[in-house]
């Protein structure tokens, strides 16, 4: 899954190293129904303010580095008869 994450953002012109973690989890579907198998992946990697940094320093600010994060969580799916 890092492999694939790492490919996604080079394709997207992101630069940068990228801290990807995937977890195991459940979907709880609610009404008494059991939950279903799911995979968490939590991509995290530091962001600089090229622009805005050197404009705020104009100004006697600043505008450093921050820690962007997204997730994505989908159900695992299984052949049918495996269960």
């Amino acid at each position: 899954m890092q492999n694939r994450v790492a490919i996604y953002l080079t394709n997207a012109g992101v630069a940068g190293p990228a801290t990807t973690t995937v977890t195991p989890t459940q979907i709880a579907l609610g009404g008494g129904v059991s939950s279903l198998p799911a995979t968490k992946v939590t991509v995290q990697m530091n962001y600089t303010f090229k622009f805005l940094g050197p404009v705020a320093q104009l100004f006697g600010g600043s505008f450093g580095t921050m820690t962007l994060s997204v997730a994505s969580e989908m159900r695992t799916e299984v052949a049918a008869g495996v269960i």
